[in-house]
């Protein structure tokens, strides 16, 4: 999942509900774009009437594709993929991708177009530059009564380190992927399925620069027989952003810290990095191009601070985990 889920967390976690009325206004196309060592994939998807019931926000037929404003010649075209129902319950726009291994190139700047009908979108360059290190993945344990859930509960805070290039100007955002095997009944469905959660906000350097980040929290992890019954791999991602990318997921962080307060700010979103070419059609985009580095650690069943007992999930858990798979990951050791 990507920045653009983060908009749908601060809507639900509004105090009050509010009934939207559109007024006739067309809602605004969303592209999500990335351009990393391990990725190049943006996602399209459309703004919905939020009391609109089931909707459907897919952007089929779209081009897209990539150009390198330092080498007219390279272009890289990203096609359509076909997701499955039970993958589209974890993203329900459209996401087009390059399947081949390509890197962006340091010194390099970036450019995404889409086209979309008669409407064609395009980024801001976007610099590569070298990348920092992660130097460090750990975590803590720790329990206590969750007053969301009223139950008692314990868990790991997973923490890690990073070091990032010295300079001005520079901004950074980490993104962590915590996958996991759920162990099922194989007479309701697979055996076993393959889970990978993220971050609930963003992950950002702050304001003022520094080149070493310590102890920085990525994610609390209940600890819970689905997630552990195997282990659980830890990935942590660090990739430098551009100011404007950086003030506009800044944005959505601070709306999702203070979303449930009473005195919550009035939810807005910044344009981000992507224009509309004709100026006419309405979008919130942001297209990042980085050259990550990553690091990953594996947290046992036995490395955990007590005995863990349960059962395998009495359900099919493609159904109860939507976006799961049910053969492992390559990296999966």
């Amino acid at each position: 999942m990507a920045w653009s889920r983060y908009i749908l967390l601060i809507l639900l976690a509004c105090v009050d509900k509010t009934d939207f009325d559109s007024g006739g206004t067309a809602f605004p196309l969303i592209i999500d774009g990335l351009f990393s060592t391990k990725a190049a994939e943006v996602r399209l998807s459309r703004g919905y009437r939020v009391n609109g019931g089931l909707n459907y926000t897919r952007i089929p037929g779209a081009i897209v594709w990539i150009a390198d404003t330092d080498d007219p010649s390279w272009k890289l075209i990203l096609k359509e993929q076909k997701l499955s129902f039970y993958e589209y319950q974890a993203f329900n726009g459209t996401i087009y991708s390059y399947s081949g291994a390509v890197t962006p190139k340091a010194g390099h700047h970036y450019v995404l177009h889409v086209i979309v009908d008669s409407n064609e979108f395009v980024s801001l360059p976007q610099e590569v530059r070298e990348p920092g290190s992660i130097d460090n993945i750990y975590f803590t344990y720790t329990s206590g009564f969750n007053r969301d859930k009223g139950v008692e509960e314990d868990g790991l805070n997973i923490l890690f380190d990073a070091t990032v290039p010295s300079g001005e100007d520079r901004h950074f955002q980490w993104r962590m992927f915590g996958t996991f095997s759920v162990l099922a009944d194989p007479a309701a469905g697979p055996e076993r399925c393959w889970v990978t959660e993220r971050e609930d906000a963003p992950l950002l350097s702050s304001s003022a620069f520094a080149t070493r980040y310590a102890g920085l929290t990525a994610r609390y992890v209940p600890i819970t027989f689905d997630r552990f019954n195997d282990r659980y791999r830890v990935e942590i991602r660090q990739y430098e952003i551009s100011r404007e990318v950086w003030e506009f997921t800044e944005a959505l962080r601070f709306q999702l810290k203070n979303g449930s307060s009473l005195f919550q700010p009035p939810f807005f979103v910044r344009k981000g990095n992507v224009i509309s070419l004709n100026g006419q059609a309405n979008v919130i985009g942001i297209f990042t191009a980085s050259i990550d580095v990553s690091r990953a650690i594996y947290i046992k069943r036995s490395d955990l601070p007590r005995e863990l007992y349960g059962q395998p999930l009495p359900a099919n858990c493609l159904r109860v985990y939507p976006g799961s798979v049910a053969y492992p990951p390559p990296f999966w050791m």
